[in-house]
């Protein structure tokens, strides 16, 4: 499958020798997300964004399972010829991230696992992505309206910001880009984590940044991740959340410097 992508690289000397890194958003995100992380980091390394499938402008498939989007990033690094990769991940991303590593250690230098673990979730969405859906495309006017209509249904209103960003304008009204039918039926397995991969361990370094104020990581979660991370290393991001990226980007890029060094 084709990914859409952003690509970003200082202009101002050569990138032969940078290393390059993948960003994988999370769900209900895409490329967009990550834009102004990608431009500090290019800095020194070069970035890509993509969109996983189903989301921003990427393909709409009827299936989401990790084993497929996992292929779809690897189809994307043989496509570029990429060498010395390194994947950041957030969330549903991490998880895409975390099996890339598993199934294909040598093609992966290096993981950022943006606060999620390789465990089993329990989800809310149902009610979340049913609201979206109920949203009347065709008669929106502009984004303003669909705020005020969700407004009832989708709390906080950085939720609603957030998922609004999917929403794109066409001729005859508006539409989604993220694919809510297939990530609906698909919920289930993007809430778990595959257990037959390639490889039971992946031995290189791989860092997870966690959110102070997110109980996406556990401690109890720390067992599971050494027993397939054995080098794993792990950063609490002060007074942040799920988004850690967006509430504190300049310690998250800082450390990613540091790491993918």
């Amino acid at each position: 499958m084709h990914l859409t992508f952003n690509k970003f690289e200082s202009p101002e000397e050569s990138n032969t020798d940078k290393r390059t890194i993948l960003i994988l958003h999370g769900l209900f995100g895409s490329k967009r997300n990550w834009q102004s992380i990608a431009r500090q980091l290019s800095e020194h390394f070069r970035v890509f964004t993509l969109d996983l499938r189903n989301h921003g402008e990427s393909e709409h498939t009827d299936t989401m399972r990790y084993e497929d989007m996992a292929d779809d990033v690897f189809h994307f690094i043989t496509d570029h010829a990429l060498e010395e990769v390194s994947v950041v991940g957030h969330s549903m991303g991490g998880k895409v991230a975390m099996h890339m590593a598993l199934e294909n250690p040598e093609r992966i230098e290096r993981l950022v696992i943006i606060d999620i673990a390789p465990v089993q979730y329990q989800h809310g969405f149902d009610d979340l992505i049913n609201s979206l859906k109920t949203l009347p495309l065709e008669k929106l006017s502009n984004r303003q309206e669909a705020d005020e209509y969700l407004k009832s249904s989708v709390q906080p209103e950085s939720l609603r910001q957030f998922l609004l960003q999917n929403l794109c304008k066409l001729e005859t009204g508006f539409s989604w880009r993220m694919n809510l039918q297939t990530i609906q039926s698909c919920i289930d397995n993007l809430m778990d984590f595959p257990i037959n991969h390639g490889n039971p361990r992946y031995n290189k370094p791989v860092l997870f940044l966690k959110g102070e104020n997110s109980d996406y990581i556990k401690h109890q979660h720390e067992g599971q991740i050494f027993s397939i991370f054995p080098k794993a290393l792990f950063i609490t991001v002060a007074g942040a959340g799920h988004w850690l990226h967006a509430e504190n980007p300049g310690f998250v890029v800082s450390e990613i410097r540091k790491f993918i060094h």
